[in-house]
């Protein structure tokens, strides 16, 4: 466009078309029980996300999806920092995958990125205490009953099930006086047997 006061050029202009994407991101996944963990232990897995170059837009709007293979797990916000956390115990005693997929949740100025992190569960170790209802002693054919309650060890949670094998003497199959189902943490068995 001329000058004011240029009486001898017309005015022009020109239009450029100037296409703009979505900008790139960058997701890298961490766990805090990364060695391993057990059942009922609550794991924290920590997603960050980057904006990739060139762009320098502050990362806004943006949710990060965790998944357990493909079980939607939970949905967390990233930050002003770029992070995106999610706490569970719920994960099962096998081998997991998590991913983290994060994702423009409030506008398009973000393309998805996603880190896939292997997390095992192993089960959780027990304590058992068993007590005596003649814990003073008994007589021959009296009815005796013993109560176990079996407890995870930390970091494991939860309320063991199964079944616990009641022996006297020593484990052998030999010396086997019973079974008792365990509920509540609980099993119990009675037996007026004991020599």
């Amino acid at each position: 466009v001329p000058e004011d006061g240029d009486a001898y050029d017309a005015a022009s202009a020109s239009v450029a078309t100037q296409t703009v994407t979505a900008a790139g991101t960058n997701t890298t996944l961490a766990s805090t029980a990364s060695a391993g963990s057990v059942f009922g232990q609550a794991v924290t897995f920590t997603a960050t996300v980057s904006v990739a170059s060139p762009s320098t837009a502050p990362l806004t709007g943006v949710n990060v999806a965790f998944y357990d293979g493909a079980t939607l797990i939970g949905i967390s916000p990233v930050n002003s920092g770029g992070i995106a956390t999610l706490t569970t115990s719920a994960l099962s005693v096998a081998s997991h995958s998590i991913l983290a997929l994060a994702y423009a949740a409030t506008n398009s100025n973000f393309a998805y990125s996603y880190s896939i992190l292997p997390q095992n569960v192993a089960p959780a170790n027990t304590t058992t205490t068993v007590t005596s209802s003649a814990s003073g002693g008994s007589i021959y054919g009296q009815n005796v009953t013993f109560t176990a309650v079996v407890a995870p060890v930390l970091p494991g949670a939860g309320t063991p099930d199964g079944v616990v094998l009641f022996f006297h003497d020593a484990v052998s199959t030999s010396n086997l006086i019973g079974v008792g189902t365990l509920s509540g943490g609980t099993a119990t068995l009675s037996t007026n047997v004991l020599s």
